[in-house]
């Protein structure tokens, strides 16, 4: 549906089964889905398509607050990459895994706060979120995938409150980026692991979860 501006209403059979990320352009005006009830694969909501087992695949909408309804456990490939507009997103309890993109290049997003349950970051999936200043990951977090956080220069907080060192995926020769001003909060039992770690090391600032300040927290 690129460049179909005044496109305003789309209806979605019972048969239809998945539906690509880019189905509806970003830069185009919100439409409205409508998914037929008897659809045993899709549904819709705020402006959402989604799985019935849990994966959103696509927005429909540009929304400055985003809320991913419940019962989502992953955010696919590019279902919400390129929205410049969008500030604060609320994830749902539910939450395991954020896909290859599936949030990058939100240049206005500010936070980024996990639920607990939730475990994997895959390829790229933050990157380019240019203004983005905290990443706070839950003790539930299992791996940072390959250039997760590429671009996010202007990151000042790092929480990750795993009991275990998190694994930190990079491909051959990838340096991983992140700010000079970036500190890096960790459980204070990992501390010293953390600052011995060859990469995780190159943080200038690794501090317990006891020394988060009250505005990050």
């Amino acid at each position: 549906f690129n460049h179909c501006e005044n496109l305003k209403v789309v209806y979605m059979g019972k048969y239809v089964q998945y539906v690509l990320p880019y189905t509806f352009p970003i830069n185009n005006p919100p439409v409205r889905v409508i998914i037929d009830k008897a659809n045993q694969q899709l549904f819709s909501q705020d402006g959402i398509i989604c799985t019935h087992d849990g994966v959103a695949i696509c927005s429909t909408v540009k929304p400055r607050n985003l809320v991913i309804p419940e019962g989502v456990k992953i955010i696919g490939p590019l279902t919400f990459n390129g929205n410049d507009r969008l500030v604060e997103v609320k994830f749902p309890s539910t939450l395991k895994v954020i896909e290859d993109n599936g949030l990058s290049q939100c240049e206005n997003l500010k936070q980024i706060i996990l639920p607990e349950g939730f475990e994997y970051i895959d390829v790229q999936a933050l990157m380019d979120n240019i203004n983005l200043n905290l990443v706070d990951l839950p003790s539930t977090i299992v791996s940072l995938g390959y250039e997760a956080l590429r671009g996010c220069n202007n990151l000042r907080a790092l929480i990750i409150r795993s009991k275990r060192l998190l694994e930190l995926k990079l491909r051959l020769n990838e340096r991983f980026e992140f700010s000079s001003k970036c500190e890096l909060y960790v459980p204070e039992s990992l501390v010293t692991a953390y600052r011995e770690h060859l990469v995780w090391g190159k943080f200038k600032s690794i501090n317990p979860l006891k020394k988060l300040k009250d505005g990050i927290k």
